[in-house]
Formats: C-alpha cells, structure tokens, sequence
C-alpha cells in the first residue's frame, strides 16, 4: 500500500473553510504565506487586508514594524497613530513592540484608543510602560464600557467631566450618568455643564436631552434670579450639536430646541457638514431661516467645515447663497481648507462655477498636507500661476512626502535650510535623509533638533545626529526639552534604565540624550542655568547634573 500524503487533504475546499473560521489578519499574515497555491486561493480583499485595529500575529506585525528602519518612512504623526491602532487591538506585545520600534512617549490618545475599544489588557499594559490611565478612562466612557470605567476610576485620577462628554457625545446615557455620579465638585463650572450639554445634543436621543438639559443650563428665564442664563453662545453649541446629530431623531431634538427659544445659528451648518446627508440637512436649515454666514467672529465658518468633508455638492450650496467676490472670505477659507483634506473635486468645483482661488495659499496647504495631485492641479492649471518658492517647499518638507518634495524640486522649486528644520517637524526620518543625501542646507541654529524635542521624538533625534546637522547655539537644544514645570520630565529622568539607547529597551531620557549620543559638553554645561530658568525643579536638575 502506497504511503498516504497529507497535503492531499490540502484542497480549496478545506481552505476555505479554515479561512472562514480564522480571523481574516490570522488568514492575511499566516495562511496564505502557506505556499503560493494558498495564497493563489485567498486572493478576495478581506483576506488580503491587515486591519491594525484588530489582533495581528506576532510574528508578522514583529517582522514589518520590527526591523531596523522599520518606521523610517513615516511621520511622527503616522507613528502615534500605528501606537493608537495597536492599543485599539488589545495585542499588548505588538503594543510594547510598537512603543519601542516608535520612539515616541505613549501619550494620552493612545491609552483613548484602548480604552475605547475595551481593552483592559492593554489598558494595565499602558499603565506598566508608564502611560497614565485617564485617557483610557475617557475613551472606555466614549465606547460605553462601564465595568471597564470602573475599574480603572479604581486605580488611579480621573476627569468625570472629560468622561461625561465622551460618552454623551457617543450617546451611551447610562455611562453618563454614572460619570455625573462619579463627579466629586460641589459647584460644577458653566462652560463645563454646556458642553455635557453639547455631548447630549450630538449624541443621545430626544427623551435624554430633556431629561439632563434643564440640570445643565437655564430653559426657563424665571430661573433668571436663582441661576445663571446660558448665554446665546452657550445655546449656539447645543442646537449646532443636535442639527449634527447622528441619531434619527435630529430634526426633533432642533425643533425641541428651538420651542425654548434657541435661536438659529450657522453654526448648525458646520456641525451638519461632517454628515452624509449633509446636503439635505443643509436645505431643511435654510428653509427654517438658519443663517449662513457667521454671526460673530469665535463663530466656524460652515463653508470651510462642509469644504473640509470633501462634500462638493454641499460646498455648492452654501456657496450659491454667498455673496460673490473677489475677497470672499469664506472662500479662502474653504479652498484652503479643502486642499488641507486633499479634497481637489471640492476646488475643481469651485473653480469651475468661477470663484476666485488664492493658488498660493491653497497650494501651501496642499504641500503640507502632502497632497501632490492637489498641488500638481494647482501648478499645471494657466490661469491659477502657483509660483514654486522656498515657502512651498517648506510646507511640503512639513508634510514629509518624499515623493511631493521629489516632485517639487524636478520643477525646479527651490529650497533653503527651512527645509530641513521643517521634515524634522514630520518626523519622517526617510525626508530628512532625502534633503540631506541631495546636499538641503542645514539650518545652523540647532532648530532641527529642538522641533524634534519638542515632541520627544527620539527617532528624528538620532537620524539629525548622524547626518552631521548643527545642535546650534549652547544650550538651545537642552532648554527644548524641558517642559514648564518639569514634573514629567522629572519622573522621566529618575525612572530610565542607565545605558539606555534608540529603538532598544525604552527611550533614552530626553534630558541626557544629546550627551550619551555624541551632544556638546559646552550645551550639557549650560543646562544647570537652563533647568533653573525653566523651573524643572531641584531633584531633576540633581538627577540631571549627576549624569
């Protein structure tokens, strides 16, 4: 009898149905790297795509962000998101491997994304990599995770009022309720109550904005005497809130609103602009008598939000029923706004039904967005007359598209040593390399540096490092990385491991980098006057000096 071979019972059907029952990360990052006929197999897009916001394989998330250079392409930005999504996930290795291979501190959006999705797991990890919990509290409030809300109020500080609005902005009433609970102040402030008010308004439904409003700001004017009135931009906020409002009932809540005397404002358009069904809220606004343009100057410019959604035919709307001219502010603003997003079908439009586009400001916002079809439109279209300059390259620099800087310079477009001060602002470590290879002038002040530490940002510190770029004048450097006050700084300096170094273990301190990494004796001397000025505080500066 013939020996059996197991790999007959390798056939699509089984493969299939192996597929199905796996997480599709599990089918991207294992299965299909079986053999190429597996991967010839499972070629339909669920199985072909890695969503950072669910678990990945260790071994594959390990080998793509893992490796020397791994994040060299992306910006500093696009590191704190990757941070974000692996939280989300609830893998806390690829979370610590993340921290590690990122270079940069776990900040409070990142512990948001944990607790948001659920995530206890990751959550405890965050807290033992040294990233306070509170906005893991916030975010576990915005999901609606209320045994996860109190386990973690527990264990350490945490804001009730940040809670109260996230979950109110995400319509979860009964964890609202219990953050109103949760809230120790005797007197709660004003501003504080109208943006609960606000988070109801967006989030929840109509039998809950009555509920809580009257507890929040003055319904009725004979409470005048005993409370104070919300103000007109306080009842502005609310009703902007419920015309944005993602439930069913908005157009109740509006009208609700309106029957106690909160009068129309444009700011119902911006909040509605964000929406898919923006163009028809848009017309039931105007038919009510809602305004268009701002009423005041803290007022946002609706024209310039729906422009930032990418929504052209909205845009349109609000444009048609604006005031034409040359200097239309609305105008600008949504045009260079619209090029910030990327959005160029909204200034195509724009342009097309004859509205003027200052190119030069548009095209700036574009470059620092990166967006290189916009600014490519913007450059090859006559009648706008971009002119490529110094500035542009900069905002382009900003964006830390190497491709867009590429593009830029075969035109042409010239550069200066902003260039660089700017790329070190992105983080991206692969456009500064860029600059520098293609012989950028190098900024002699140290400015590099200090937009890098500023944000702490170790990766772009040691890319600067070994490019050779200037630390600038004594003690610049050092006096960006410390923080008024000092306190967490502080506690950065006292609880690092000695002999510490980029993308190993953890981040060395911010205070003591520039020296263990090849810094000037004459900036590390000129810090004791520097941690004084800056009011570190005395143990730091001990800390700081014994080093």
């Amino acid at each position: 009898m013939a020996e059996e071979d197991a790999s007959k019972v390798w056939i699509p059907a089984i493969v299939d149905c192996i597929a199905r029952f796996l997480p599709t990360n599990e089918v991207a990052c294992s299965l299909r790297v079986v053999d190429k006929a597996t991967a010839a197999m499972l070629r339909s897009p669920e199985f072909m795509t890695v969503r950072l916001s669910e678990p990945v394989p260790h071994h594959a998330f390990a080998w793509r962000w893992g490796r020397p250079g791994a994040m060299r392409d992306m910006t500093l930005a696009r590191r704190r998101e990757l941070l974000c999504l692996t939280a989300a996930s609830g893998a806390a290795d690829n979370l610590a491997l993340a921290a590690r291979a990122s270079s940069c501190p776990l900040t409070k959006e990142v512990a948001y994304a944990a607790g948001r999705a659920g995530q206890l797991g990751t959550c405890l990890a965050l807290e033992e990599l040294g990233c306070g919990l509170g906005g893991a509290v916030e975010g576990a409030a915005a999901g609606g995770h209320m045994a996860l809300c109190e386990h973690l109020a527990n264990k350490g500080r945490i804001y009730p009022i940040d809670c109260a609005i996230a979950a109110a902005k995400e319509g979860h009433a009964d964890t609202l309720q219990w953050a109103l609970w949760w809230d120790k102040e005797p007197e709660r402030g004003y501003y504080d109550s109208a943006q609960i008010a606000e988070g109801i308004a967006e989030g929840c439904e109509l039998e809950t904005l009555k509920r809580w409003l009257p507890s929040l700001i003055v319904m009725d004017t004979d409470e005048a005497s005993c409370r104070e009135v919300a103000d007109e931009s306080h009842q502005r906020m609310v009703l902007a809130a419920a015309a944005g409002s993602p439930t069913p009932d908005w157009q109740a809540k509006v009208e609700w609103l309106e029957s106690h005397a909160f009068s129309p404002t444009c700011q119902a358009f911006a909040a509605a602009a964000k929406l898919p069904d923006a163009l028809e809220r848009f017309a039931w606004l105007a038919q009510r008598g809602y305004p268009i343009h701002p009423e005041h100057e803290d007022a946002v410019e609706p024209l310039a939000e729906t422009a930032g959604s990418g929504n052209t035919a909205a845009v349109l709307f609000l444009a048609e029923r604006g005031q034409r001219g040359d200097h239309d502010e609305g105008i600008g603003l949504a045009s260079a706004w619209a090029a910030t997003q990327g959005h160029l079908h909204v200034l195509q439009a724009l342009h097309a039904a004859g509205w003027r586009l200052d190119a030069q400001v548009v095209s700036r916002c574009a470059a620092s967005g990166g967006h290189l079809h916009v600014v490519a439109w913007l450059v090859e279209t006559p009648d706008l007359g971009v002119a490529l300059d110094g500035e542009l390259f900069c905002c382009a620099a900003q964006s830390g598209s190497v491709e867009l800087l590429a593009w830029l310079r075969e035109r042409g477009c010239p550069w200066d040593s902003r260039a660089v001060t700017a790329a070190a602002r992105s983080g991206c470590v692969a456009a500064l390399e860029w600059l520098a290879e293609r012989g950028c002038p190098m900024p002699e002040d140290g400015s590099p540096f200090k937009e890098a530490a500023r944000a702490v940002d170790m990766l772009t510190l040691e890319c600067l490092r070994q490019l050779g770029c200037p630390w600038g004048p004594c003690g610049r450097v050092f006096s960006a990385f410390i923080p008024s006050g000092g306190h967490r700084t502080e506690s950065y300096i006292l609880e690092l491991p000695k002999g510490a170094e980029p993308g190993k273990s953890a981040p060395p301190t911010n205070l003591t980098w520039p020296m263990s990494l090849g810094g000037s004796a004459n900036v590390y001397r000129d810090h004791r006057a520097t941690a004084t000025l800056t009011g570190v505080g005395r143990r730091a500066s001990e800390a700081l000096l014994a080093r």
